[in-house]
């Protein structure tokens, strides 16, 4: 039997229980959380004016919302959340257990934790993904072929890809992690604006580059630079995401200045 394909995904999963946590993050997340206990959604959460403060998956039960993150910015999303919390009979806590996604496989339809492991279903970009919190399952992907996965399809880390100068319709998750139909959330005036009135200058796309690249080099393409922030090598070459201003168009030929000089390299939509 071939062995399972498990990755860390370098998530932290915190909880909001009490009962108020639905209510309570209801107000501030992105998502609508006004859903049957046991859904997975995802979220962002953005700071007053409208940039990420930080991306979500979010398990809603019916006193207590799990909330995961990447690992670099959890402690910073947690600690923005408790700022609001005022007269709310809901606490934060922490879950220590260890985060696992096994790929190639959905989770179950409805969150459940039993027996000391959480399962969900995490799948995203076409690919079926479970989660799992404090199985003994080894990790069988390595981190840069887990990167590689999650570069190809567009799914950004928080504090690296995205963070506080990014508007949410820049990330292309806004579709799967913004409700604008259930009234006001922490950011929402800038995001509505766009969405009805505006557009964005720049989008996360995916850098196709022929040989070595690293974070901090820089893409240029039609006059227009761009910085590489999350890379991994893939296939027999390596690619990298980046915010990438829109007059660079998809399928555009671009370079990378690298350490080793000009790398050839295309943009594209993840």
């Amino acid at each position: 039997m071939a062995e399972p394909l498990v990755a860390d995904p370098r998530w932290t999963l915190t909880w909001c229980r009490g009962p108020d946590a639905v209510s309570f993050l209801q107000g501030l997340l992105s998502a609508d959380l006004a859903v049957e206990p046991g859904s997975v959604t995802r979220s962002f959460l953005l700071h007053p004016h409208g940039k990420v403060v930080a991306l979500f998956w979010v398990l809603v039960g019916s006193e207590e919302v799990g909330l995961l993150t990447d690992d670099v910015v959890a402690e910073e999303a947690i600690a923005a959340l408790r700022r609001y919390r005022i007269r709310v009979k809901a606490d934060f806590e922490a879950d220590d257990r260890p985060v696992r996604v096994l790929l190639g496989q959905p989770g179950p339809s409805a969150w459940s934790d039993v027996d000391g492991v959480l399962r969900a279903d995490v799948s995203a970009h076409g690919e079926a993904r479970s989660l799992l919190v404090g199985s003994d399952l080894p990790v069988t992907v390595s981190s840069q072929n887990w990167d590689a996965r999650r570069i190809v399809v567009g799914e950004p880390v928080s504090g690296v890809d995205i963070g506080d100068q990014t508007i949410p319709q820049e990330t292309g998750l806004v579709p799967e992690a913004v409700s604008f139909t259930k009234g006001c959330y922490l950011g929402q005036e800038l995001v509505a604006r766009i969405d009805t009135r505006g557009r964005v200058n720049q989008r996360l796309m995916v850098v196709e580059a022929e040989g070595p690249v690293a974070p901090g080099d820089v893409m240029v393409g039609a006059d227009r630079e761009a910085v590489l922030t999350s890379v991994a090598p893939a296939g027999g070459g390596w690619v990298a995401l980046a915010s990438v201003r829109r007059e660079v168009e998809d399928g555009a030929a671009v370079v990378v200045r690298s350490h080793a000089g000009e790398v050839p390299a295309k943009v594209r939509e993840p």
